[in-house]
């Protein structure tokens, strides 16, 4: 039996997609069809946060919770509605071969990256990352 190829999800929250952005998704997609298989979930809440658990999807189970209704996935990848990205950089986390691994991408302005470093429960405050 021929092995079938990794199945991604990708969740893509956001409201309003740039054209750049879809400039990066079009020649994403090209690249994927070639060695994955992809299923594909947009959403959009005001708060991030909520908009990415929505995405996930809401387990009926929540002694076993599977996200995407229990669908059989090998990697998710979560493409923010602002960054600009390549297959290439898919291909690099993949490569990793990590159980959890994110990119860093600059927020707009491109003064700063949308991570904490050095963050400080107490004060809030945390280091810059340039």
């Amino acid at each position: 039996m021929e092995k079938k190829p990794p199945m991604v999800v990708v969740c893509i929250p956001g409201k309003e997609f740039s054209r750049l952005f879809l400039e990066c998704w079009t020649l994403f997609l090209l690249k994927m069809r070639e060695n994955y298989r992809m299923r594909v979930y947009f959403g959009y809440d005001p708060d991030i946060y909520t908009s990415r658990n929505q995405l996930l999807g809401k387990p009926a189970d929540y002694d076993n919770p599977k996200p995407f209704d229990g669908l059989d996935y090998d990697y998710i990848l979560f493409i923010d509605s602002d960054m600009v990205f390549n297959f290439h950089h898919f291909q690099r986390l993949i490569k990793l071969d990590k159980y959890i691994a994110s990119g860093l991408f600059m927020m707009t302005g491109g003064l700063y990256y949308s991570c904490a470093v050095d963050y400080n429960m107490k004060t809030g405050e945390s280091s810059k990352l340039s």
